[in-house]
């Protein structure tokens, strides 16, 4: 998939499953369009157009009457694309539509904050809720805009990673890998943080990399395949807790001391983590406090006590355990209350 239609939902679904009209239909992320075929209505040199009709396969999943127009249209070096959807049925059509584009940028003008989103008009204060495995709920809520037209691209799971990575290092470790399943968004911010800390310690980055999506096995094959090939290995961070668990459970296989010869740090705080042994130190997102500001929120805009969008920061904690030693521990703590919070 390249540069996908996000269409009639615009992220994911929880099970991957809605309800109309008392009826579960199975939606998947992003919903269906970007997996049909495109009819082909104008192509120009400069300017083309399709359209995705409804049919009985898209009824399966969604069932409504609609046409979805895509347009794209080369103005010497701007790109301007436009969608439409037509209601061709006999009832409300409820949909969301978005798009997934990709822009090659410097990476290093990324960190330094040079580069933005820019809306045609102005826009109130746009809220971001980050996301965990597609869905709403973690790290914490901000406000993104500049001004009344601009988001900054913001590097905040970077700035985490960063403060992660910098903390072991500062506590002794030097051989340390960086686990990263998924390969999305947070995944590869969280990968670049490490390697800038990596850098700066003139140390050599160890990533690896794969698209599955995570689970335990994947985390105990990265491990065992990484340690094979690098048996100075003394510390692992890891993309999730999935991940830093299966890890854990090849350590254990080797025969490797946690954290006495390595170290390992998983991200999300899951439950999981609290009954491993040794128990596992993970960044941990406060998903009751997110869904406890976002209902009062909601509550203030029924009861009209709502002034706006607001900048609300919850920081990321590490939980406590015994997959890193306490000087580890201190230091990680430290440095992500210095760069992360």
């Amino acid at each position: 998939r390249h540069s996908p239609v996000l269409f009639p939902v615009v992220g994911k679904l929880k099970k991957n499953q809605t309800i109309i009209n008392g009826r579960i239909y199975e939606m998947p992320q992003h919903g269906f369009a970007r997996d049909f075929e495109f009819e082909p209505i104008t192509k120009l040199d400069n300017f083309h157009s399709y359209v995705l009709r409804s049919s009985k396969i898209t009824k399966n999943k969604y069932p409504y009457d609609f046409e979805l127009y895509t347009t794209y249209r080369l103005d010497e070096n701007k790109l301007t694309t436009i969608y439409k959807v037509i209601n061709t049925g006999d009832v409300t059509l409820p949909f969301g539509i978005g798009g997934h584009p990709a822009f090659k940028i410097d990476q290093e003008e990324l960190k330094k904050g040079n580069y933005y989103l820019e809306f045609e008009e102005d826009e109130e204060k746009i809220h971001f809720l980050y996301l965990v495995d597609g869905l709403v709920g973690t790290e914490y809520a901000r406000n993104k805009m500049i001004d009344k037209r601009k988001i900054e691209i913001g590097v905040d799971t970077f700035n985490t990673a960063y403060a992660v990575t910098r903390g072991l290092i500062e506590a002794g470790r030097k051989n340390i890998a960086y686990f990263g399943v998924r390969l999305d968004y947070r995944t590869l911010q969280r990968q670049r943080g490490y390697e800038k800390a990596m850098h700066e310690a003139g140390l050599k980055g160890l990533s690896l990399e794969i698209q599955e999506h995570s689970n335990f096995s994947l985390g105990s094959s990265l491990m065992m395949k990484t340690y094979e090939k690098n048996p100075n290995l003394d510390a692992v961070f890891c993309t999730n807790d999935d991940v830093a668990v299966g890890a854990l459970f090849a350590c254990l296989k080797l025969k490797l001391s946690i954290p006495k010869d390595i170290s390992i740090v998983g991200y999300n705080g899951l439950n999981i983590g609290t009954v491993t042994e040794p128990k596992l130190c993970s960044i941990s997102t406060p998903r009751f406090n997110m869904g406890a500001l976002a209902t009062r929120m909601i509550i203030e805009k029924l009861t009209a006590k709502f002034t706006g969008m607001q900048h609300i920061k919850v920081p990321v904690q590490i939980t406590e355990g015994n997959s890193l030693t306490k000087h580890e521990y201190n230091c990680i703590k430290e440095c992500l209350e210095k760069y992360a919070s």
